[in-house]
């Protein structure tokens, strides 16, 4: 494959998923092997955590390009970018927050994480039979028109309270587009490979299919089946051997 840029998710993809957010972190020996992969690869990491919060757990000091809040706020060569939709929401993060975090008090094994440009509502020690209730009642504290710009989201065991136009395959798109003009060119010439395992993840896995490159999906069932059909890898283990393999 000639010029290919590397794009990874990060949580059910480089490092498995936790109980809660805080407690993944990557090993020494992790960490080495993405440096190791960015000399040989332009890469960059497309994340739902927030950046700042995102920059703690990996080396993005050797990568082309971090996205957090699934691309809502981006660094690229070492500059700062913010999505002009991620701006328009930001303000009604934290009172959409507050007003979630006093939902939840009757929810058992339910936590609200509030990002910079959006929220996450995590259920994964929500008993299964709460879960259809659970949607429907958080359904209802977003549902004001105050904030209709936001909206709820799937994720694996999580909602996700976002602006719809900020995605992880619009990044995907954006950071192509950079390093093309970086080269001095109207469009990257190689092609994308990307590495997901969430349905946040799948449009992006799909982009990269339809503009020659290379999706992989981590872990269990597709969303769907329909194609273009992605390669497989079960894990992060996984995705890791795969890397390892990438620098031979």
């Amino acid at each position: 494959m000639n010029d290919p840029v590397l794009f990874l998710d990060f949580d059910g993809t480089l490092a498995p998923l936790q109980s809660h957010p805080d407690s993944v972190w990557l090993s020494d020996k992790q960490s080495d092997l993405l440096r190791a992969t960015t000399k040989r690869i332009p890469t960059v990491i497309l994340s739902g955590r927030a950046l700042p919060d995102l920059l703690k757990r990996i080396p993005g000091d050797f990568l082309a390009g971090v996205a957090g809040d699934h691309g809502a706020s981006r660094i690229f060569r070492g500059k700062s970018y913010v999505q002009d939709k991620a701006k328009e929401v930001r303000s009604l993060i934290p009172e959409l927050s507050s007003l979630l975090q006093q939902h939840i008090h009757s929810w058992s094994g339910v936590h609200v994480e509030e990002k910079e440009y959006s929220i996450s509502v995590h259920y994964r020690h929500l008993p299964i039979a709460q879960w259809a209730a659970f949607y429907e009642s958080i359904e209802k504290v977003g549902s004001s028109s105050y904030f209709e710009s936001l909206k709820i989201l799937p994720g694996k065991c999580v909602w996700e309270f976002r602006h719809p136009m900020i995605n992880k395959e619009t990044a995907l798109l954006w950071y192509l587009q950079k390093l093309a003009e970086e080269r001095g060119q109207l469009r990257w010439p190689g092609q994308p490979i990307m590495i997901g395992d969430d349905t946040t993840d799948w449009m992006s896995i799909k982009t990269a299919i339809g503009l020659g490159g290379t999706g992989i999906w981590v872990g269990g069932d597709l969303p769907d089946t329909r194609p273009p059909h992605p390669l497989h890898l079960s894990s992060p283990e996984d995705v890791w051997k795969w890397l390892e393999f990438f620098q031979k």
